[in-house]
């Protein structure tokens, strides 16, 4: 099973100023690339919206993904409305205790969607993710928002973690699973291994943050999905960037 994972949209509304980025253009350019690849599923991990939940910019990005004809599914980040996005995205049934986490089937291995929105996982859901990883045995993949661990990168591990991230990573490393994580929110493209905890981050469609800066700075305006390949035997992930495109200016 082919997997993409896009995160870190951040699409403004239409004459919204997103960082002179044109953040709708990075988009359709990264699904045109999915549409080619035409894998089994998408996962969207969160901050859709550039800085708050717009019903607007979910009825568009909503529209894009439904003309792909590809199944996908989507988690919320820091700068999403869960309740919102899933009124829009038809997922009400799925809300709990104000956030949108549940869990899938692919070929018969069970995946498990967060929700950090809040920069927190909530208790209802570290209770429900102890209890998950207690049913069944072998890989656990999880998609989430935030990397649930620091991860090297002064800027964000400074000012914008997972707040609660040892407490979710307790959990996660106490489980005898192999555990992957898939999440974004840090702009970057890093991999972590902790024991049994692997963590992959993907790159953003909106820019790249520069890994060793303690203060906010773009390493570049490259823009990017993940690939995960799937089998019995485990996974093949990597990263393919493509160039983004900035808006342009009307003299």
């Amino acid at each position: 099973m082919r997997i993409l994972q896009i995160t870190d949209l951040h699409i403004g509304g239409v004459h919204e100023d997103t960082f002179g980025i044109d953040v709708r253009k990075n988009f359709n350019t990264i699904l045109d690339k999915a549409r080619s690849s035409a894998p089994d599923h998408i996962v969207i991990t969160g901050d859709l919206c550039y800085e708050s939940g717009n019903k607007d910019v979910y009825n568009w990005i909503h529209a894009k993904l439904e003309s792909l004809n590809i199944p996908y599914s989507i988690i919320a980040g820091n700068h999403d409305n869960s309740s919102m996005m899933a009124e829009v995205f038809g997922l009400n049934n799925l809300m709990q205790e104000e956030s949108l986490y549940y869990n899938l089937q692919f070929e018969g291995h069970k995946v498990l969607y967060l929700d950090t929105s809040s920069d927190v996982l909530p208790n209802d859901q570290l209770q429900w993710l102890k209890a998950e990883l207690s049913k069944g045995e072998g890989r656990v993949v999880i998609f989430m928002h935030h990397p649930p661990a620091q991860v090297g990168v002064p800027f964000m591990d400074d000012n914008y973690p997972l707040k609660n991230y040892e407490e979710v990573q307790k959990i996660l490393l106490e489980s005898d699973r192999e555990i992957h994580v898939f999440c974004g929110h840090y702009h970057i493209e890093k991999t972590l291994k902790i024991d049994n905890l692997n963590i992959h981050i993907t790159p953003s469609t909106f820019f790249q943050l520069d890994q060793q800066s303690e203060s906010f700075k773009v390493d570049h305006h490259k823009i990017a999905y993940r690939e995960l390949d799937w089998s019995s035997s485990g996974f093949d992930t990597h990263v393919h960037y493509f160039q983004g495109h900035n808006l342009k200016k009307v003299i």
